[in-house]
């Protein structure tokens, strides 16, 4: 899949991306102020993921600093490959990295390399802010409310 219908499938999601460069991932969010990083030797000369259990611990790690509750609402996470990506990722490379998010506490995992679209925290899809959503529909129910008033009162003064 393309990230637009990744982005456009996973709207109103709890989203959070994930950037992994050697030895390195950073977590970025929106619950999340700033950036969080983590490091460990999990990188391989000829791949961006050599060991699969450090990286693990590694992303677990990050994801328990930022502290997301994943029993709440498992997030979509968007994991992108920002080093050894020339030729770009192998179909062994993206399913690592998938299982590396699931194995993580991920709902769904979308794997991009970085010759695409860079992504930003602030480019992910977020979750539907319910408070929000009440207070617009009760702000909306009232000024319908008001508008139907004024139609009434006008009308009864016309006739």
């Amino acid at each position: 899949m393309t990230l637009q219908l990744d982005l456009e499938k996973y709207a109103n999601s709890n989203a959070v991306l994930i950037q992994i460069y050697i030895n390195r991932m950073v977590l970025g969010a929106s619950s999340v102020t700033g950036q969080m990083a983590g490091s460990a030797s999990f990188s391989h000369p000829r791949s961006l993921l050599g060991n699969y259990s450090i990286a693990e611990e590694t992303l677990t790690k990050l994801i328990k600093q930022g502290k997301f509750s994943f029993l709440d609402s498992a997030p979509i996470m968007f994991i992108q490959a920002m080093e050894r990506t020339e030729a770009g990722l192998t179909q062994v490379e993206i399913r690592a990295l998938q299982e590396l998010g699931l194995a993580s506490g991920a709902r769904a995992v979308a794997v991009y390399d970085e010759t695409g679209k860079l992504l930003t925290p602030n480019s992910l899809p977020s979750p539907v802010n319910l408070k929000r959503l009440k207070s617009m529909l009760g702000l909306t129910v009232g000024v319908m409310v008001l508008l139907c008033l004024i139609y009434v009162l006008v009308f009864k003064t016309v006739t």
